[in-house]
């Protein structure tokens, strides 16, 4: 009992589509990598007025002690963020890190 030429086509036809429906199985079990979702950037922090800001509200700022906040009243008025390397107790670092919180209006 051997297969005609039309039934051993047809065997392989139908091998072909159970690999193919497997294969579609096979796929649809894998784990899907995880959904990439855009981070919004965090709001940028307010910035103080130098000129106008309370002695207390430069406490608030990062590595400002009560001392040094006395010292940025007593330098006022300052045109310039650069003037912040006047103060007394302020190194080039500290300039540098509160520049960035700070800003000076006439």
């Amino acid at each position: 009992m051997g297969l005609t030429r039309r039934d051993a086509w047809m065997l392989t036809g139908l091998l072909l589509l159970a690999l193919v429906l497997l294969g579609r199985r096979v796929l649809a079990l894998r784990p899907q990598p995880p959904e990439i979702t855009r981070l919004t950037p965090p709001a940028p922090l307010p910035r103080l007025d130098l000129n106008r800001a309370s002695a207390a509200e430069l406490e608030a700022l990062p590595g400002v002690g009560p001392k040094l906040a006395s010292e940025l009243v007593a330098h006022r008025p300052y045109r310039t963020l650069d003037e912040l390397a006047q103060v007394p107790g302020l190194g080039p670092r500290g300039v540098e890190r509160l520049a960035a919180r700070l800003q000076v209006t006439p």
